[in-house]
């Protein structure tokens, strides 16, 4: 109900709830959810049937596979004895990666495709130029301090 309350004109939204607010009142609102819970219970029947006729007859449902939360751990398989003969996988196959494990270390961020590289001449260089920035001389004050003259009596 607050989805049909909430909306972005505030003179509707008051008006939603005046409407609310009234069928509450009323009776009806207690009503239409009356009939909602049983429209849904009357098509609760035909869903079911639909399921368990398509269903096979060893297949158990999740929550009974799953049991309670606070059940122990149950292994599926029981431990078995290390035996002589046996090795372990890694021992036999060594430590070798798939290819597909090396390809995805090596993943590189998108960019451009690596290819040949093209080094392009820059302009040429005339004699007397270069890169470094000009320095031009400005004028300096001078550095002696100016002698005022001795005032005189």
């Amino acid at each position: 109900m607050t989805q049909y309350t909430s909306c972005a004109d505030p003179s509707e939204s008051a008006a939603r709830k005046e409407r609310l607010r009234q069928a509450e009142q009323n009776g009806q609102l207690e009503e239409s959810v009356a009939l909602m819970a049983r429209a849904s219970l009357g098509n609760l029947p035909k869903r079911n049937l639909d399921v368990t006729q398509h269903a096979s007859p060893e297949r158990i449902p999740a929550l009974l596979r799953l049991g309670s939360p606070n059940s122990p751990r149950i292994s599926p398989e029981p431990d078995l004895p290390d035996s002589p003969q046996r090795t372990p996988a890694l021992l036999r196959f060594g430590k070798h990666l798939s290819p597909s494990r090396e390809q995805a270390t090596s993943k590189r961020k998108p960019g451009r495709p690596p290819g040949t590289k093209k080094i392009s001449n820059g302009p040429k260089i005339v004699a007397g130029t270069g890169a470094r920035k000009r320095k031009v001389q400005q004028a300096k004050p001078p550095k002696c301090r100016r002698k005022l003259p001795a005032p005189t009596e």
